[in-house]
């Protein structure tokens, strides 16, 4: 039972994985655009614009992780522009982080995928381990 629970559960994984990259959006309606950018960003074809934004967020994340560990060597409050800079840059490598993403689910996707063979194979060969064990 408890096999059959886990080829359960890993199957539903699967299942659910697979249908978040379609339907797991906050938009209702998904529109065919974004499907494609988000398909072109997972392969990390990015456009120019795409590209200059990234490179400003990448600088902006450098130079406020550099004022940030400035302030706290000299223990200097110096207000929110470190942190502010940081999540300007975070905002603005968005395309890198949703081709990482996308790059990520589906590694996890397809692992998902051949554990639940690997688990079908275990227990169909236990199946056939325990009832050779009966007749002999």
């Amino acid at each position: 039972m408890k096999k059959a629970l886990l080829t359960l559960v890993f199957y539903l994984t699967v299942v659910s994985l697979k249908a978040q990259e379609a339907h797991g959006r906050y938009e209702p309606y998904i529109d065919d655009d974004d499907i494609a950018d988000q398909k072109r960003r997972e392969a990390f074809q990015f456009n120019n614009y795409e590209m200059w934004t990234m490179l400003i967020g990448a600088i902006l994340l450098i130079i406020g992780w550099s004022l940030l560990q400035k302030n706290k060597k000299t223990k200097n409050e110096e207000g929110c522009l470190p942190i502010g800079m940081m999540i300007l840059g975070v905002i603005l490598i968005g395309p890198l982080i949703i081709g990482i993403l996308g790059v990520v689910n589906k590694i996890i996707y397809y692992g998902l995928i051949l554990g639940f063979i690997a688990i079908v194979i275990y227990v169909i060969v236990g199946i056939f381990k325990s009832y050779s064990d009966k007749n002999e």
